[in-house]
């Protein structure tokens, strides 16, 4: 695909598009509409950086009549599953794509040992509707986890999720060894997505041995604290309300994904490019 090495992409999205809509078609779209929107989602369902860098490569490679083109089949998808012509003033549902709930300042480890210490993602901000807080999606993916290690027993640690928690119990999901960490940040892209079901979900690293990862007395935007710990191995004892010297925290590890409900206004997409020249 052809770069303009001098061009900075500037994209404005009023909203993102979830793949969902672009289902089943009212009106049947021709094979470049087709390649358009097949284009979109696949940009839209790669974890950030990626994206930013498919994004850039897509539409700096566009003349301005290939960028017009574009936009009229994702205004033709959105106009054909709606059944109306009011894209600009209609609201769509638009899935977020990260929850992170620490403010990143690490004050240690804590809870029990042979336990899973990490988060209790119930909500979060969806930052394609602006600050606003959403429900997690009922049924959603994790595709990439990003999580701080206190400690780590030869470089490698125990990452789970769960889900369909009733009372002090929830079902595993996944439960992998990820190897290659470090004591700090570390980050896991799973080979495919991570589907989840029944609403919110767990997620943290097994404390055993020396690992251990680092939460958060503090928060971000307003969202409280989700700090939880539960019997890694038998999914049974589960503490909605993780302290660290009786103060609540927040496991440092976020996730990324299909993972927030939210609904935007949807406005025409605007492409420009700003050259260096």
């Amino acid at each position: 695909m052809k770069k303009h090495t001098k061009s900075v992409l500037k994209i404005t999205i009023s909203a993102v598009l979830m793949t969902g809509v672009f289902g089943a078609q009212a009106t049947e779209l021709n094979q470049k509409e087709q390649k358009a929107l097949d284009q979109y989602n696949t940009m839209q369902a790669l974890p950030f950086e990626e994206r930013k860098a498919f994004r850039q490569n897509l539409f700096s490679g566009m003349s301005e009549d290939e960028r017009d083109a574009f936009k009229l089949a994702v205004d033709k998808g959105l106009n054909a599953s709606r059944k109306t012509n009011t894209a600009k003033s209609s609201f769509v549902r638009v899935p977020g794509t990260s929850i992170t709930y620490d403010n990143g300042m690490a004050a240690g480890p804590t809870g029990q040992s042979s336990f899973m210490q990490g988060n209790l993602f119930n909500s979060g901000v969806n930052g394609l509707s602006g600050s606003v807080i959403e429900p997690v999606e009922t049924s959603g993916s994790v595709t990439q986890v990003v999580f701080d290690m206190a400690q780590v027993d030869n470089g490698a640690a125990f990452f789970s999720i769960f889900s369909a928690i009733s009372g002090t119990q929830a079902n595993v999901v996944t439960s992998v060894n990820i190897p290659g960490l470090v004591t700090g940040l570390n980050t896991h892209t799973f080979t495919s997505p991570v589907a989840y079901s029944n609403g919110p979900f767990l997620a943290g690293i097994w404390q055993f041995g020396s690992e251990a990862v680092n939460v958060s007395t503090g928060t971000v935007n307003g969202q409280g604290f989700h700090g939880i710990e539960i019997n890694d191995v038998a999914g049974t004892g589960l503490n909605t309300a993780l302290t660290l010297n009786g103060s609540p925290v927040n496991a440092i590890l976020r996730v990324s994904g299909d993972v927030l409900q939210g609904s935007v206004p949807v406005e025409l997409i605007d492409f420009s490019i700003e050259t260096n020249d």
